[in-house]
């Protein structure tokens, strides 16, 4: 009898074993359903800079706007930005139907020999105005049935509100969502006296606790730096090293040399245009720091335009800081201070720095060569003989447009001239 149980029960564990393996079989795929996004263009910023410009509290109560229109092009360029910049396992896209969002979703695996890819559809209704309810769900090859969609989604909100409770503060202000087959559209109401929390939600939400911990701790370093400095001009070279040594200090505790990177970057971007990180985290006000004016071969502005460049690197990709380089300084050169090819040589300079900074296998080694910094020639190179302050008309008459064989000639010269720095090879 026993060993009859005993046999019993080894086979309904081993049945259940294959079961499992069998699910996870079929719920992996080869391929992903999301295409790998491409990196998001200067016009895809500048949608999505609108978007969130005409949305900001300020905006809304001076204007009495109380809706938030989404194209589904726009949602899936939101959906692009996210999946750079928080998770790049990642992959999501969404289209919208009347009164539905459908999304597709695609997490790459670590490498197994079952599959890369776990594939996720869902389909989602509006219910009651506001309300999603998942209409179908399919993972892989498999198709959740209806039936136990309608026993699994209490769990599933009562697991959101149980973990992500921030959410559904903001959830609260919303009083409709309408979906139509080309945009989505919803319509909320805030009170002014809601602002400050929801400003503080959302830092909560967008910012980690990992993360909050690595601003603040690199917030106070350049507090402790500048405080030691002399209140008059002072090279980049007096703040890029010592924020260096920082980082490479804290990557030998933590083996995470480019997130380390990325915020002595974003770091040192913050301060050079008047902005301390730790205004996006804390809840508190932030005290004003002590100002320096730090220069890159003398000059204010190219300490700015390289260390800027470099940080905008850092929360997107390089072929966008360099749009957003060269974009303003063809803007400059309509009635600014003209188009600057030094400028320009330091906004790709900056670019360099990033893309040495996150690479994995020079992100240590930076740390080192930028501890020990002590010339600037080893981060920007030779600007002597490059033309500035050239006007629009000007530019026009000489180069025609960023595509003539003359302009194409000088950015080679450019990159050639940043071989000589030391910092990046």
């Amino acid at each position: 009898m026993i060993k009859k149980l005993f046999y019993t029960v080894l086979i309904l564990i081993s049945l259940s074993v294959v079961l499992l393996m069998a699910a996870v079989y079929i719920s992996i795929d080869k391929t992903s359903i999301v295409k790998a996004s491409q990196p998001l263009s200067v016009s895809d910023f500048d949608s999505l800079r609108q978007i969130v410009n005409s949305n900001k509290p300020a905006a809304v109560m001076s204007s009495g706007k109380k809706q938030l229109k989404l194209t589904n092009e726009q949602a899936n360029e939101l959906l692009r930005f996210t999946n750079q910049n928080f998770d790049k396992n990642l992959r999501a896209s969404t289209k919208f139907t009347n009164n539905r969002i459908n999304l597709m979703l695609s997490y790459q695996l670590p490498s197994n020999p079952v599959g890369r890819f776990v594939n996720i559809k869902v389909q989602l209704r509006i219910n009651y105005a506001k309300y999603f309810i998942i209409e179908k769900l399919k993972i892989g090859h498999i198709s959740v049935p209806s039936s136990v969609l309608k026993i699994i989604q209490p769990e599933v909100v009562a697991l959101v509100k149980k973990y992500y409770g921030e959410y559904f503060v903001l959830w609260n202000h919303i009083k409709r969502i309408d979906v139509t087959n080309t945009d989505m559209t919803v319509h909320y109401q805030i009170q002014r006296t809601d602002f400050k929390k929801l400003r503080n939600m959302i830092k909560k939400v967008l910012v980690n606790d990992e993360m909050r911990e690595r601003i603040t701790a690199y917030s106070l370093e350049m507090d402790r730096i500048i405080n030691r400095l002399d209140s008059g001009a002072q090279s980049i070279i007096n703040i890029v090293s010592p924020i260096f040594k920082f980082a490479e200090k804290r990557s030998l505790f933590n083996s995470q040399p480019i997130e380390e990177n990325r915020i002595a970057i974003l770091t040192l971007a913050a301060y050079v245009v008047d902005k301390n990180l730790l205004t996006y985290i804390s809840d508190k006000p932030v005290k004003s720091r002590k100002k320096i004016k730090f220069t890159l071969k003398g000059r204010n502005d190219l300490a700015q335009h390289y260390l800027v460049s470099s940080g905008i690197n850092a929360v997107s990709n390089t072929a966008w800081s360099n749009a957003i380089g060269l974009k303003k300084e063809l803007k400059d050169s309509d009635g600014g201070s003209g188009f600057s090819f030094v400028d320009l040589m330091a906004d790709i300079a900056g670019n360099k720095l990033a893309e040495t900074a996150f690479s994995p296998s020079r992100a240590s080694a930076l740390q080192l060569k930028l501890k020990q910094l002590n010339s600037e020639n080893d981060i920007l190179g030779d600007i002597s003989g490059l033309q500035e302050g050239l006007s629009a008309t000007e530019f026009r008459m000489e180069f025609g447009n960023t595509s003539s064989e003359e302009y194409v000639r000088i950015v080679r010269e450019i990159r050639r001239r940043l071989l000589s720095c030391s910092t990046y090879y």
